[in-house]
């Protein structure tokens, strides 16, 4: 579900305009529903913080850094020289 807090004075097509879907009493029950609850599309490392607090799951179309910690350097690959043992069998 979309993460901003859904609000109940306007219209569902305009709270997904909006991309608000999240509510407290909606996860709770799609937990007792044995559901694992997630929210999308979140930049802002502080409520993705505040989510992983409540324990709900953050998925997004952009990579964010390890929450607490500093991301890693990233690495070049390298890629030696392939052999015979190194190829799957034909």
């Amino acid at each position: 579900m979309w993460w901003r807090e859904r609000d109940p004075s306007i219209s569902l097509a305009e709270n997904g305009r909006e991309f608000r879907r999240y509510r407290q009493v909606f996860a709770d029950g799609l937990r007792a529903a044995g559901a694992v609850v997630y929210v999308h599309s979140l930049s802002d490392p502080a409520q993705i913080q505040r989510f992983w607090d409540l324990g709900i799951g953050v998925y997004s179309n952009d990579p964010f850094p390890p929450l607490g910690g500093t991301p890693a350097a990233l690495e070049t690959p390298r890629f030696g020289p392939r052999t015979e043992a190194d190829s799957p069998p034909a």
